[in-house]
């Protein structure tokens, strides 16, 4: 009975392996997309007069510096909770077909309290590991985030 398990959880491994790789690159794709539209930014700031464009510059710029170094983040998040989800289905025995169903209720359950979605997907996973059915872990989510945010725990 273990077999089967460690088989399927490898396989679950090797999966999101491969997805954060593809993630990463993700990432890094955003940063060089950053780079070149600064680049692209100081071209255009060159022909103006170097105290305005410094200011014009660094008003700009500073913005959406912010943004690209969000994006790594971000990513990182998602393939985090990816990760969690696609453990959850495995530990549950439910399939993959039921990846869309399950995320859509974390979102949900997440967008309506304090949890973040990967603490909302943590929960699951724990839901799962104690032998709730995915019906079970989307109807008791909601519940264990309440009582968490009631408690402070």
């Amino acid at each position: 009975k273990i077999k089967p398990i460690n088989t399927a959880m490898s396989a679950v491994g090797k999966a999101a392996d491969e997805m954060g790789d593809d993630l990463e690159d993700a990432g890094k794709q955003g940063g060089a997309m950053s780079d070149t539209i600064v680049q692209g930014f100081q071209q255009i700031l060159i022909g103006i007069p170097q105290g305005i464009g410094m200011a014009l510059g660094n008003a700009l710029l500073a913005p959406l510096k912010a943004i690209m170094q969000i994006v790594p983040q971000a990513v990182e998040e998602f393939r985090k909770l990816d990760e969690s989800i696609r453990l959850t289905l495995e530990i549950s025995g439910a399939g993959a077909s039921s990846f869309g169903e399950l995320s859509q209720a974390i979102l949900q359950v997440s967008s309506t309290s304090a949890a973040t979605a990967q603490e909302v997907g943590a929960i699951a996973q724990s839901l799962a590991r104690a032998g709730f059915s995915m019906d079970e872990i989307k109807d008791a989510m909601q519940g264990v985030v309440q009582a968490a945010e009631a408690t402070g725990t």
